[in-house]
């Protein structure tokens, strides 16, 4: 992504309200989304937790109708009861820890799903998508570090943990991308 910007110079300085939005929505917003979707893992499986997470679908149709007064299809009404139907099947039928979890793991989803709409409709949505998440990436990337300072975690990573940190970056950068195409 950087190279890409950097290569067809595209301006790459958000303004200030889209320093604003890309903070609120893009980094603490997948930030949440990946530590809350993990801290579920610790009560319920990971096949419940992925099941939960995309709750995000349904919560982007409830955003764009709640904030951006957007209107419902039937068969979007329909996805949002039946959405809802399942998460009450399967909490009904688990424990009071697997609840706890599977709320964590729904939350992550909103947090996803906003993250989702704010591509479309915060003022970075005007911004070239390649410059928008490099800043994303990059907030994330500085966040992830500081975290890791204060929780006195942060170490130098030998030379293949440093390749493996950036083929991962890489594919994170590259899911990130592909996101945004296929939300324009």
């Amino acid at each position: 992504g950087l190279l890409v910007i950097f290569v067809n110079r595209v301006p790459i300085r958000p303004t200030r309200t889209q320093a604003r939005d890309i903070l609120l929505f893009g980094v603490v917003g997948t930030l949440l989304t990946s530590l809350l979707l993990t801290r579920s893992y610790r009560y319920i499986d990971l096949g419940l937790a992925t099941v939960c997470h995309f709750f995000y679908p349904i919560a982007v149709c409830i955003i764009m109708r709640i904030f951006f007064r957007e209107k419902l299809s039937s068969l979007g009404i329909c996805a949002v009861l039946v959405t809802g139907a399942a998460l009450v099947i399967l909490a009904s039928h688990s424990g009071a820890s697997s609840l706890l979890g599977m709320g964590i793991a729904v939350i992550s989803g909103i947090f996803w799903a906003s993250y989702l709409v704010a591509f479309e409709k915060a003022s970075y949505a005007r911004m070239n998508q390649n410059v928008a998440v490099f800043w994303i990436m990059f907030g994330n990337s500085v966040l992830c570090i500081l975290m890791s300072i204060l929780q006195k975690e942060f170490g130098l990573p030998s030379i293949s943990k440093f390749l493996l940190l950036c083929l991962s970056a890489l594919m994170m950068t590259g899911a990130m991308l592909l996101t945004v195409k296929a939300i324009s």
